[in-house]
C-alpha cells in the first residue's frame, strides 16, 4: 500500500475551517512559524508530521492544516484514514502531545 504524507502549511480560511479575520488574528504567518521554531518554542512541522506517522501508522495522508497562536501555540493536523474517514486533530505545539476536544477550548481564547 502506498502511503502519500503530505507536508503543507495552509490556511483553509477560503475554504470554511475559520474565516479570514479569525486567520489573520490567530495563524501564526509563515515568519512567525519560522521564528518560533528557530527560538525552540514550537516543534517543527516535519517533527510533527513524524509524530503522527508513529501515532497513525496506516494513515493515508497526514498533514498540517494550521498553526494557530492563541493562549498556547498548537497544531491542527488532518489524518486520512484507509477507510477514507478524516480527523482532525489538535496537538500542543510546544510538546506534540495530543489535544482531546474538550481541552482545546483551554488553547483558545
Amino acid at each position: 500500500m502506498i502511503r502519500t504524507f503530505v507536508i503543507t502549511l495552509v490556511l483553509f480560511a477560503a475554504g470554511g475551517l475559520v474565516n479570514e479575520a479569525q486567520a489573520q488574528r490567530s495563524s501564526f504567518s509563515q515568519d512567525e512559524a519560522r521564528d518560533a521554531r528557530e527560538a525552540g518554542e514550537i516543534i517543527p512541522a516535519s517533527e510533527m508530521i513524524r509524530l503522527m506517522e508513529r501515532r497513525y501508522p496506516s494513515a493515508q495522508s497526514i498533514g498540517i492544516v494550521d498553526l494557530y497562536r492563541e493562549r498556547a501555540p498548537f497544531y491542527l493536523i488532518r489524518v486520512i484514514t484507509p477507510d477514507g474517514r478524516r480527523l482532525d486533530i489538535y496537538a500542543d505545539a510546544r510538546t506534540g502531545r495530543e489535544i482531546p476536544p474538550r481541552e482545546i477550548r483551554n488553547y483558545r481564547y
